[in-house]
């Protein structure tokens, strides 16, 4: 039978009961697996006779000591080793290697088997003490009150046991390792009466310590508050710690405690100047005498205005369920919350909502038609209990910092068509919201990526920038993606693509970079008479890199001469008193420093009357055209045949008669033979695709091939008598990962 045990101070019950199977040897010395360095370590086999003794079982290095009672000369430690007549193996001058798994192998009943033995170092227990000592062996004790007589100590190896006596040697407590408690409530016979702490280890005691029991009476106080013990944030206060007895000169010191942590007073009364919410909670005195401490506490209840946790949150462009809350403290905690302000990340209100009566704001309930982007920034709430604040305010405020994850948003005030100068510095930029920070920023020409070079630049800097939150234009921060274009030549005037990049995805933006000059041609968009006159509406194509005005020119169809109104740039409408009962044309164009646009095309604006008539002409004529449709059916293919053929001759008549128009026009505006340029007809782009080429004036200088527009009016130099055709399209696109859009200008 094989029997391993490892000789351990929880170990030792279980190797008596082992020890008692295998043979009648008393085990009662098993704490020599335990020796102290510098001493003589003896290990007991259970066999009556040894073949081996080994050490370093359970490891690499597992060494023969001995065989039978010869020790293995050939080891280091060889001097310090022997073995006993009854085969015990006995180190002498224990070191700390020593301290390692032994092993006997030896006959059992006839039969080979191995013990183990595990050699710890002993370790005697220290530091004996009694907690309730109040002075040199001496504890005090007062009548009718439970008390505690514990003896500590720092434990050993093996683990000790605790014993304590009193002066008649009765054992009233016993416990350990570390520590031993007794428990009595004294009267006046236990007054002078000694007990003693013992620590035994190993069957013999090691230490040991007397204390005598002194009863005394300890103080009976009360803490009191003055005024109250309810008060307001910034209000004086003050606490006493009296004796109910009055017995107060037997007291020999306070102390105070503030929700279980000290403080540093020691006197009888404190003053609390101003209150503060962090004055909230429980306050403990504690009066001490001979005979020990008694304590009181009391609960100070400071009422403060409320306090809201500053906090940011982030949201996916997807999250369709946005919710914050107003995380608020205050005391009383009744709160009461206000309108909430919807600001940008520099504090420009943006708009103002509504929350639950809890605080909470599900702001995905006012998102509308709006971009993800339109839902971050700054959440202000507003919240009251009923108490101000130290500066006498009654709504406090808290700021929530909402961030949407997306990929980066260009602004809506970027522009796709932007201004260069020949042979001048040339910059195209775009912003950018900041919703993440930007990994990366690329431009390209059509597929070709725009490469730094001394002449090309591409600075990206971060800056407060307008953006549109909920139709409301508002600072906000962000960043500026510059092109920069040194000493720009003609083929630089053409389309570039900027691509900007962070950890949520990529957005492109397509710019057309346009030679400075004169502004296109605005568009007409209202032309219609009012109750004081004519209103002329229009919107602005291309100001040409300069600040734009306007010009409306209108006149009654039985005049020649034409009025004339000036606008100024900011301005996109205007209203002009007209005669009534009469026809008026009206036109308008774009002026600059560096010229003017063509003209628009003259509309007609009817007298009101003939409005109506000409709607009750058109109803009359649709149903008189749908009878005689009925009726002379028969002869529809031959009236159909005839109106063909008159819509052919009109057009080819109307064709001659646009030209000599436009030629007029041209002429009108003091464009022909200014500089007795010859006519040079400039063939306008494809569609949706800027090209540059240059084309030899009759100066021998280089232009642009339809770079600006319908008309080409980038060019200064180049002779205006004849308009392009209206088919030319300037598109641009804003393209956000996967997503494009693009518009028609």
């Amino acid at each position: 039978m094989k029997v391993s045990v490892i000789f351990t101070g929880r170990m030792i019950s279980l190797v008596v009961i082992v020890s008692v199977i295998v043979q009648t040897v008393s085990l009662s010395t098993n704490c020599i697996s335990y020796a102290k360095i510098g001493k003589t370590a003896t290990f007991k086999c259970l066999f009556q006779t040894v073949d081996i003794w080994a050490a370093g079982i359970g490891t690499r290095n597992s060494t023969t000591y001995a065989i039978k009672r010869k020790v293995n000369a050939k080891l280091q430690i060889a001097k310090r080793l022997s073995v006993s007549e009854d085969y015990s193996l006995i180190i002498k001058n224990v070191s700390r290697s020593d301290f390692q798994t032994y092993r006997c192998t030896g006959y059992n009943y006839s039969q080979l088997e191995t013990y183990d033995i595990v050699l710890n170092e002993r370790i005697d227990p220290s530091n004996i003490r009694i907690i309730e000592e109040t002075e040199p062996q001496s504890v005090i004790g007062v009548i009718g009150q439970n008390m505690s007589i514990t003896c500590t100590v720092t434990s050993g190896e093996p683990e000790e046991t605790l014993i304590i006596e009193d002066d008649k040697r009765r054992k009233m407590a016993k416990g350990g390792p570390g520590s031993v408690k007794l428990q009595l409530e004294p009267d006046h016979n236990d007054d002078g009466r000694n007990f003693t702490c013992l620590v035994m280890s190993c069957d013999e005691q090691v230490l040991s310590y007397t204390v005598q029991l002194n009863i005394r009476y300890k103080p009976n106080i009360t803490i009191q508050a003055y005024p109250h013990n309810t008060t307001m944030e910034g209000d004086p206060l003050e606490l006493r710690c009296n004796d109910r007895e009055g017995s107060t000169n037997v007291i020999s010191g306070y102390n105070w405690q503030h929700n279980g942590k000290y403080l540093q007073h020691s006197l009888k009364v404190m003053q609390l100047n101003v209150t503060t919410r962090m004055d909230n909670g429980n306050f403990t005195c504690t009066a001490e005498n001979e005979a020990g401490e008694a304590r009181d506490t009391i609960e100070i209840n400071v009422l403060y205005a409320p306090v809201i946790e500053n906090y940011s949150v982030s949201f996916f462009e997807n999250n369709s369920n946005l919710l914050v809350s107003c995380k608020v403290s205050g005391n009383p905690n009744n709160f009461t919350f206000g309108e909430w302000i919807h600001l940008s990340d520099v504090d420009t209100p943006i708009r103002y909502l509504n929350g639950s009566e809890d605080g909470m704001l599900a702001i995905s309930s006012f998102t509308g038609t709006a971009e993800a982007y339109e839902n971050g920034g700054v959440y202000v709430c507003n919240v009251s209990n009923g108490i101000h604040s130290t500066d006498g305010s009654l709504w406090q405020t808290g700021k929530i910092h909402v961030i949407i994850k997306e990929s980066p948003v260009f602004t809506k005030q970027n522009k796709p068509e932007q201004v260069g100068y020949i042979d001048n510095t040339s910059s195209l930029f775009v912003d950018v919201m900041r919703s993440s920070r930007i990994m990366s920023t690329k431009w390209y020409i059509e597929l070709s990526e725009v490469l730094k070079t001394e002449r090309l630049t591409m600075p990206r800097k971060s800056l407060i920038i307008k953006a549109q939150f909920h139709n409301k234009i508002v600072y906000t921060k962000g960043y500026r993606c510059n092109l920069t274009i040194d000493k720009t030549k003609p083929e630089d005037f053409q389309n570039y693509k900027v691509t900007v990049q962070n950890q949520y995805g990529f957005s492109s933006f397509i710019i057309q970079l346009r030679y400075a000059g004169p502004p296109r041609m605005p568009h007409i968009t209202t032309v219609k008479r009012t109750s004081n006159g004519i209103l002329v509406k229009w919107e602005s194509v291309f100001d040409g890199g300069y600040e734009t005005t306007y010009e409306v020119e209108y006149r009654k169809v039985t005049e020649t001469k034409w009025d004339r109104i000036h606008i100024k740039e900011n301005h996109l409408s205007t209203t002009f008193i007209a005669d009534p009962n009469t026809d008026y044309l009206v036109r308008m164009k774009a002026l600059n420093k560096m010229g003017n646009s063509s003209s628009t095309k003259e509309q007609t604006v009817p007298t009101e009357d003939k409005e109506i008539q000409h709607s009750a002409v058109i109803y009359g004529t649709s149903v008189f055209t749908v009878i005689m449709f009925c009726i002379s059916g028969v002869f529809g293919c031959f009236w159909c045949y005839s109106i063909i053929e008159k819509k052919k001759r009109m057009k080819a008549n109307n064709h001659d008669i646009d030209i000599n128009q436009d030629q007029q026009l041209a002429e009108d505006n003091g464009v022909v033979n200014d500089n007795n340029i010859p006519e040079i007809n400039i063939i306008p782009p494809a569609e949706n695709n800027i090209n540059v080429n240059v084309l030899q004036g009759a100066f021998g200088i280089n232009v642009l091939q339809g770079a600006f527009g319908e008309s080409c009016e980038g060019y200064s130099s180049i002779d205006r008598r004849k308009r392009i055709s209206m088919s030319q399209k300037v598109s641009y696109m804003a393209n956000r990962s996967t997503k494009v859009v693009s518009t028609e200008l």
